[in-house]
């Protein structure tokens, strides 16, 4: 009789643990399922971007404005965004062709661009409104009203070569460190090869 007794024991002290931890774990999801819907709150980025190049049929000269209508960005976003650009083109020194040269508004550049909001070069090769921190107001910003070839610096170099020009704007949620591609404006004119 004592080895029953002994054996129950242990039995029941092991249904009540049972009994307990079923309890606490259905507490536990009950609780979790019993949040209110809307509770977490996840907003949109939201932006529409406009402006495009001339037609790449025409041909081009040094000093020609390359934009056909600014390129401006409306932000309508519910969260706060930030936003950066990077500019490559066709640079030509002497008889080297450097496709995807990365524009720096360093004097040896080649394009000229106007900026028509305050944007901050980057040690990565982006330019950042107005700086790497700032957030994006709502509403609309006009980003870029003209680029075209340096007349004082493009020489003959450029005659009969295809050039490419290429503006990529970025986006992304401002606590977010991965930053995601909204729009890309490119313009190839030239004689094509072929």
């Amino acid at each position: 009789m004592m080895k029953k007794l002994s054996l129950k024991k242990p039995i029941i002290l092991l249904i009540i643990a049972v009994i307990f931890s079923a309890g606490s774990v259905y507490a536990w999801v009950n609780y979790a399922l019993a949040l209110p819907p809307g509770s977490i709150t996840v907003g949109d980025i939201d932006y529409t971007v406009s402006g495009d190049f001339v037609s790449s049929t025409d041909p081009i000269y040094p000093g020609q404005e390359l934009i056909n209508s600014p390129i401006i960005i409306t932000n309508n976003s519910t969260i706060d965004t930030q936003m950066r650009l990077i500019i490559t083109y066709t640079k030509i020194e002497d008889t080297v062709v450097l496709n995807n040269h990365i524009y720096t508004n360093d004097i040896t550049d080649h394009l000229v661009v106007n900026f028509t909001s305050a944007f901050l070069y980057g040690a990565d090769s982006y330019w950042y409104y107005p700086d790497q921190t700032t957030i994006l107001p709502v509403g609309q910003l006009s980003i870029i009203d003209s680029v075209s070839y340096d007349g004082d610096v493009v020489s003959n170099n450029y005659a009969d070569t295809p050039i490419s020009i290429s503006i990529v704007i970025q986006v992304k949620q401002a606590d977010n460190v991965t930053w995601a591609e909204l729009t890309s404006y490119d313009f190839s004119t030239g004689y094509p090869e072929g």
